[in-house]
């Protein structure tokens, strides 16, 4: 847990270029993914996808998506964004043109004892809150925390695509942002676009086959041929 933080830190305590940015949402984003674990009362979870939005507003990096709410503006807040979960890592400035407005929401949980996956921002709050319990209980709680499990190394592997539900009109280059980070994708059968991210991994990892193409899709794309040469 202290590793995600410090990672939070490191990305939001000076302006930094997008280029660097991207780069350093992918190693918080895999810290989170594949080294914690989401608890909510006794229950256990993996988070298996999320999106980042990040707003600077003495830097470079303005993404128009960014909510820009006081919340987001701190560092380990949980945040309803409407309707989702963020976990927010912002600068804590208070002072006005300095702020760094940081947030990822969480798409997509496992939860650990049965391999259930509950996916999209909605559904994943319906799960959330039905495990924190009676209002009489003093123990309900949810956060992050260091991960108890073993996760399958194929599953670990993280392939980024364009966050789910923006509107291109609004900014086209920010829309195009492959800021939305997936893991266990081969498992999870209710994830969006999850052919593309699939043949991805396929051309990427020659220890993904098209035998775990086709069970993972039910079908093999011309794609993903064995035989063909690897990027």
């Amino acid at each position: 847990m202290q590793k995600l933080i410090n990672k939070m830190k490191e990305i939001s305590c000076e302006v930094r270029e997008p280029e660097e940015l991207e780069k350093m949402f992918l190693e918080l984003t895999s810290i989170l993914i594949n080294e914690c674990e989401l608890v909510v009362g006794k229950e256990k979870y993996r988070i298996v996808e999320c999106e980042i939005y990040y707003y600077d507003e003495a830097g470079s990096h303005k993404d128009p998506f960014a909510h820009k709410v006081v919340e987001q503006a701190e560092i380990g807040n949980w945040y309803f964004n409407g309707f989702g979960l963020d976990l927010t890592f912002g600068n804590g400035s208070k002072e006005e043109g300095k702020r760094i407005y940081g947030g990822i929401l969480l798409r997509a949980i496992k939860r650990l004892d049965n391999s259930e996956y509950f996916n999209g921002p909605t559904i994943l709050l319906k799960e959330i809150f039905s495990k924190l319990g009676s209002i009489h209980s003093k123990e309900n709680s949810i956060y992050i925390s260091e991960k108890t499990s073993d996760y399958d190394e194929k599953s670990k592997r993280i392939e980024t695509d364009k966050r789910i539900g923006l509107k291109r009109e609004k900014n086209k280059d920010y829309f195009n942002k492959k800021y939305r980070y997936m893991a266990d994708i081969l498992d999870n059968r209710e994830l969006k676009n999850k052919t593309a991210a699939i043949i991805t991994l396929h051309k990427k990892y020659d220890d993904i086959t098209s035998d775990d193409v086709k069970k993972a899709l039910g079908y093999t794309p011309k794609q993903c041929n064995d035989n063909r040469p690897r990027n």
